[in-house]
């Protein structure tokens, strides 16, 4: 087993034998790339015929392989059904959905209940300056 960081995925997945994660999206990737894959965690694609089902002491040594129907099911399905085609620095037309997007009188609140959650999540006394730049962000939008 090797530790590796800031290298190409698609390259280390298909020279690997196999892939353990907890519940990483690393492990789609591994599905994706047909490489055996054991989740340690609980995952929404840790089911028979993506991942491998009978334990970390049998995993590296049975023959396995993945169902690339069900993975293209499941993907299909989450696509479908979990994701938005958005986009961070321009245009997306859910911006203008109107059980996505609050009406203009509502934004108030909403920026605030959004700082909030900022102040929840960037409690960490390092991430001030992160924290001023959002909050900066968010007072010239609202």
């Amino acid at each position: 087993m090797h530790y590796v960081h800031d290298a190409h995925l698609p390259t280390l997945l298909k020279r690997s034998r196999g892939v353990v994660t907890i519940n990483s999206t690393v492990g789609l990737s591994a599905v994706y790339h047909g490489r055996p894959l054991i989740t340690m965690g609980r995952a929404l694609y840790d089911i028979s015929g993506l991942t491998f089902q009978h334990g970390l002491s049998r995993f590296w040594n049975e023959h396995y392989t993945v169902d690339s129907n069900l993975y293209n099911k499941l993907r299909s399905y989450m696509l479908k059904h979990t994701q938005l085609n958005g986009a961070f620095f321009g245009y997306s037309p859910w911006m203008n959905h109107s059980k996505l997007m609050p009406p203009s009188n509502r934004w108030h609140t909403t920026l605030r209940l959004i700082q909030l959650t900022g102040l929840t999540l960037l409690v960490d006394g390092g991430a001030t300056d992160l924290l001023e730049t959002c909050l900066a962000w968010l007072a010239m939008i609202g």
